[in-house]
């Protein structure tokens, strides 16, 4: 009980949090071959998740993403043990969505980033599950 109780009193810390950002960015960056940054995450008690200042570049380098704050609801917290998020009504607020097809390509930025999440039939049994009720965009530019 002791340990648990210290584990939640560092994630409630602005510097962990911050760290989790920081790490969590690695970890896609290395693991799935995109460019992704998240300069910080907030986790209250209630299961609050706040993600500010993300940005997500394409293929090109270019800004496919950029969403000043992310706010959303983690449901079920011991389900993030067995690679699966569930989350609530999620709102994504100030930012721009910059999803086009460059001359000579196939496929727009965005089917080429969301591709790379995808895995193959033997890794499917580790694969990261996300899903969220809703999504609302505030003040994004499309």
């Amino acid at each position: 009980m002791l340990i648990f109780l210290v584990s939640v009193g560092a994630l409630l810390q602005p510097s962990v949090q911050t760290y989790l950002g920081v790490h969590l960015s690695n970890y896609l960056n290395t693991h799935f071959e995109v460019d992704i940054d998240i300069s910080a995450i907030h986790l209250d008690l209630d299961g609050t998740l706040v993600l500010e200042d993300i940005l997500i570049k394409d293929h090109h380098k270019d800004t496919l993403i950029a969403v000043a704050v992310v706010e959303t609801q983690v449901l079920y917290i011991p389900k993030l043990f067995t690679n699966q998020l569930d989350l609530g009504p999620t709102a994504l607020s100030d930012g721009v969505f910059n999803i086009k097809t460059y001359k000579g390509e196939n496929s727009d930025n965005f089917t080429i980033f969301s591709n790379k999440f995808k895995k193959d039939k033997k890794e499917i049994k580790n694969s990261f599950e996300l899903y969220s009720s809703s999504i609302f965009l505030h003040e994004m530019d499309l």
